[in-house]
């Protein structure tokens, strides 16, 4: 603790008057957890257009081609990449803006971080991929017969070299160019457009997407790294070092759950990770593990930024940067001045104890010169100079090693001139240079967890590119897709909130089949031409799907994707049951021309508020859903039970019973349904949903009926009735016409003549 004494007669700021003046950065917390896991049940399942795929991948391609050759094997490049740049950026306008019209229409705004999150493990993969690409190219033109003994070699060979020496720094240049156009076309346009469709303008923080950790791969090399911060901060040691006595000295004011760095290495245990350490994106690890060195565990889990990781507030309770100091800043309380003076002079201390003042005058000394003396890949050299742990005669020692140094005295003489131009610095200036470390350092620390909270996020998408894949997760529901334009067709694009089934029971197939093989007559064409092939023409209209077709089932689906007051599946699955029948009834009126057996049908709709399971077979989709089961059950027809109704003169059509069953001491519902269609009570309760229905009895009929009409996928509207009766018992060979327990059964109304007279009724009615 910073044990600030009592030197304002009594008065010390305390937390909450500290925190008044300071506001943690804008940030939007990332909730991949809203999105279902895909096929590998951890991961979100995303597809990207192939076109923006195509676009991306060339605008990589030639950017690492192009950086190698100029920075790194010193080959001319003849015309920069300004066609694949124009390309790529009109390509992630067009399908930016669609994904921003997605996340509006469905009202879920975090589909537009999880396209961002794509976006950049797209870049991050394809960078690594091209990398590859380019070292096998090497090993490929290195293995020609006809250069093994020829000077390319020796060029193919320190080729190779040096992009296996320098992996980091091409992929960091890559990154830095490849994110940085990203970056700048968010700004100046997709920032404004997001705004006007969703209503904010970065659906992830701006500094997360710009975050240096990203693009250096983890801490990334030395040369790469005082590109963004002081020298010192590579070192996780010495950056927790500087870390404690920075947020130490704050102690009394920190936000709750955030405390300084122990001095003492704690590693990242295995059960600390969620993913323990299997990955495939090149920084996760190294960016974790000096995430868990420099940041405590409940601020980690907090997974939002607080006040004190604004650098600038940081730095102004020390007196701020200005020429003028200590300044009062935002506070406005000249008692503070004080304060700030007492808590500088506690860090001052600090930092002059442990060596640290040493390490930043050298960090900043090396930032100031080391670009102007041509010395490339040489930090950790020059730093251990300025530092004073390296000798004048082991410096030219070490400069006599390098290849890149032609005169080591002459480049020992421009270093040590470089060094006096900058190294006289005044207690001003030596103040300045400590805030400035103060102000790198928490900033360094933000980006770290800015970095790692975005990296986990790319972690939790999986990119499909493989169709049978892609159609795999698409069927059950699990795939994110992300195209460049609107097809005007996008319920593949909707998540499927429930489904029906709808199952056929056809008898009589088997004697047709027999008395036409009799005859030498062809049953497969009868039944395809006359049954199958005009189901399936009706398949369309209805927005249906075949889940399993034999010769005495026939099982259909129909996804509900429509939002609230939309939902129309289970009418329009009644629609198709009711057209199957009638596919049924001309079969057997020419059955009966042929003076074949006639056909009947028991039709069952079942509803589940979910999506379906499918597996896939040999590539052949396979659904799963319990909702087939009731769908089986309600086409049933029990032969007790048929041969009661038959007596009672009903031939058709569908009536459930509930018989006593003397083991379970409870009534067990069977059913007869002959060319009649059953609707379980959940579907009736869902269709109810989506339609309008009018209710009404009519005199001499039993129960109730609900009538109303609905479009199918043409726009063409049918009359939809069902007829809601109640469940009676049977004891013996007698049914009962006392209603069981109050229990209900549904059934679709397909009688020509009671459907008219009910829809006269309601026409009326209207």
């Amino acid at each position: 603790m910073s044990g600030i004494p009592n030197i304002l007669h009594g008065w010390h700021p305390d937390r909450e008057f500290i925190s008044s003046g300071m506001q943690a950065p804008s940030f939007r917390r990332i909730r991949v957890e809203r999105f279902p896991r895909g096929i590998d049940n951890v991961r979100v399942d995303v597809a990207l257009d192939p076109k923006f795929v195509d676009a991306a991948a060339t605008l990589v391609r030639v950017v690492v081609r192009e950086d190698v050759q100029r920075h790194f094997w010193n080959i001319p490049v003849k015309a920069p990449h300004l066609e694949a740049v124009d390309v790529f950026r009109d390509a992630y306008v067009e399908i930016s803006q669609t994904a921003a019209r997605q996340a509006r229409a469905l009202s879920r705004p975090e589909r537009a971080q999880l396209f961002q999150l794509a976006v950049y493990k797209l870049l991050l993969s394809l960078v690594d991929k091209e990398m590859a690409l380019l070292r096998e190219e090497l090993d490929e033109a290195h293995a020609q017969p006809s250069r093994q003994h020829s000077g390319q070699s020796l060029e193919l060979h320190e080729r190779k070299v040096i992009l296996t020496r320098f992996s980091r720094e091409i992929r960091f240049r890559a990154l830095k160019d490849i994110l940085r156009l990203v970056v700048r076309v968010e700004q100046s346009s997709l920032r404004k457009v997001r705004k006007t469709i969703l209503g904010m303008s970065w659906p992830l923080s701006e500094h997360m997407l710009s975050a240096p950790s990203l693009q250096l791969g983890g801490r990334g090399s030395a040369e790469d790294f005082i590109v963004f911060f002081p020298y010192l901060l590579h070192d996780d040691e010495k950056a927790a070092l500087l870390l404690h006595h920075v947020l130490d000295v704050f102690a009394d004011w920190l936000p709750e759950g955030v405390v300084p760095p122990r001095l003492t290495p704690q590693g990242v245990r295995k059960e600390d990770r969620s993913r323990g350490e299997v990955t495939d994106l090149p920084g996760l690890i190294e960016t974790e593990r000096s995430v868990f060195r420099l940041v405590g565990e409940d601020e980690r889990l907090q997974g939002v930024p607080h006040a004190f990781d604004d650098a600038a507030a940081v730095v102004e309770l020390l007196g701020g940067l200005g020429d003028t100091w200590p300044r009062l800043g935002r506070w406005g309380d000249k008692r503070l001045l004080k304060v700030f003076k007492h808590r500088f002079k506690n860090l001052y201390g600090r930092l002059r104890k442990t060596g640290l003042l040493n390490e930043i005058r050298a960090s900043y000394l090396l930032k100031a010169i080391y670009p102007a003396l041509g010395l490339p890949h040489s930090v950790d050299l020059v730093y251990s100079f300025l530092l004073g742990d390296l000798s004048r005669r082991e410096l030219l020692k070490r400069l006599r090693s390098l290849s890149d140094v032609e005169d080591a005295e002459a480049m020992a003489r421009r270093l040590e001139e470089q060094v006096k131009l900058h190294a006289g610095a005044s207690k001003d200036e030596q103040r300045k240079q400590i805030l400035q470390c103060v102000h790198d350092a928490i900033s360094y620390r933000y980006q770290l967890k800015l970095a790692w909270w975005m990296l986990n996020g790319i972690e939790d998408v999986h990119l499909l590119y493989d169709s049978r894949e892609q159609e795999m997760s698409l069927a059950n529901n699990l795939l994110q897709v992300f195209r460049e334009t609107s097809t005007g067709d996008d319920e593949v694009d909707v998540p499927a909130a429930g489904h029906v089934i709808i199952k056929a029971d056809l008898r009589g197939s088997t004697e047709i089949t027999a008395t036409m093989r009799a005859r030498n007559l062809n049953p497969a064409a009868y039944f395809s031409r006359d049954f199958y092939d005009p189901i399936t023409a009706l398949l369309k209209d209805f927005g249906a799907e075949k889940v399993f077709v034999e010769g005495d089932a026939v099982i259909l689906a129909v996804i509900e994707r429509g939002a609230e007051g939309e939902q129309l599946a289970v009418a329009r699955a009644c629609g198709l049951a009711q057209r199957i029948l009638e596919v049924v009834e001309l079969k057997n009126a020419r059955s009966l021309r042929l003076e074949l057996p006639l056909l009947e049908l028991g039709i069952g709709i079942a509803y589940s508020n979910e999506a379906p399971t499918y597996l896939y077979d040999e590539g052949h989709k396979i659904m799963i859903s319990p909702a087939i089961n009731r769908a089986d059950r309600l086409s049933s027809c029990d032969s007790r039970l048929r041969g009661l109704l038959e007596a009672e003169e009903t031939r058709s059509g569908v009536e459930v019973v509930s018989r006593y069953d003397v083991e379970s001491e409870e009534g067990i519902l069977t059913r007869f349904n002959v060319n009649g269609i059953e609707l379980e009570t959940p579907a009736f309760v869902q269709l109810m949903k989506g339609l309008k229905l009018h209710r009404l009895q009519l005199p001499g009929e039993r129960g109730l009926f609900y009538a109303g009409r609905y479009p199918d996928l043409r726009r063409h509207t049918h009359w939809l009735i069902v007829r809601e009766a109640p469940v009676r018992s049977v004891a013996g060979e007698r049914i009962s016409e006392d209603e069981y327990e109050s229990r209900r059964f549904f059934q679709v109304v397909t009688d020509k003549k009671l459907r008219e007279e009910i829809q006269r009724r309601v026409g009326s009615k209207s």
